[in-house]
């Protein structure tokens, strides 16, 4: 999920070849430039992703006196180091690069980057439980982007997930699952259950739609989330939460006979994930 839209900020950001800095840039800078691109990309791609920042860190410099420094490519360029330290698992340096993008994003007239940088600086924050950061910042891309496209477009997605989690935390249970429903609707489909997305907005859907005490709608929306890690995976996910979840819902239905596979389900998961644990106040 971040992956490809960490990958599509990378390949966006090399669409310059019209620019008219680059156009007037030295002959080695132009080589430099297209072949240290050239490298980030294949590195990155591959999940080398200590070269791909190393290649981005020896990119920056050239972009800075080539474009320079306020200009959406050097924005980019930061976007993808925090896409590259996203991808590692250290969110509190892709924290620095995400708002080093943003800084430059709004010194410049386009409302929809700005509103991807917000987006993306945003996923990151909720990540690291800064909800309160999060929600400013995630209310505004949510409002700029979510009117752009589908509500199963990725980068929508995203932005509603994220947005959701950051109003549960502040204690906007049903404006979280107002944001939620387009995606986790739009989302529950087959033709997405190979989607990343799918399980972990089924799992927040219903884990919303219980906390609610509207137990009869959360059950077919964890078990969505079941079996599609059951088939496919997940990440950082086992079915194990999301099968019990629902077990316990239709048992308190009287529905034990439907049950009964799903406990057996949860109880066959290696552990039971935490999937859920960030809707979850922190103590």
């Amino acid at each position: 999920m971040a992956a490809s839209l960490a990958a599509g900020t990378l390949a966006h950001a090399r669409q310059d070849a019209l620019d008219p800095a680059l156009a007037a840039a030295s002959e080695a800078d132009r080589e430099a430039l297209a072949r240290i691109e050239a490298r980030v990309l294949a590195d990155y791609e591959a999940g080398r992703f200590a070269e791909a920042d190393a290649g981005l860190v020896e990119i920056l410099p050239i972009e800075i006196r080539v474009y320079g420094e306020d200009h959406p490519i050097v924005a980019a360029t930061h976007a993808s180091r925090g896409a590259v330290a996203e991808a590692v698992g250290d969110n509190v340096a892709a924290e620095a690069h995400r708002r080093r993008d943003l800084a430059i994003r709004e010194r410049l007239d386009d409302e929809e980057a700005l509103a991807e940088s917000r987006r993306a600086l945003g996923a990151n924050l909720v990540a690291q439980q800064k909800h309160d950061e999060a929600l400013p910042l995630l209310t505004q891309a949510h409002a700029v982007l979510a009117p752009s496209a589908p509500p199963s477009d990725e980068q929508i997605v995203s932005a509603a997930f994220n947005l959701a989690r950051a109003l549960y935390a502040g204690g906007e249970p049903e404006q979280a699952l107002d944001v939620l429903t387009p995606s986790a609707q739009a989302l529950n489909d087959p033709s997405h259950d190979t989607s990343a997305w799918a399980a972990l907005v089924a799992f927040d859907h219903g884990f919303l739609l219980r906390e609610l005490g509207r137990a009869e709608e959360a059950a077919p929306a964890f078990g969505r989330a079941c079996d599609l890690w059951r088939a496919h995976g997940g990440i950082s996910a086992t079915p194990g939460e999301a099968c019990l979840s629902q077990a316990e819902i239709l048992k308190d239905l009287g529905r034990d006979a439907e049950a009964e596979p799903r406990l057996a389900y949860a109880l066959d998961a290696p552990d039971l994930t935490t999937a859920g644990a960030a809707m979850r106040p922190s103590t």
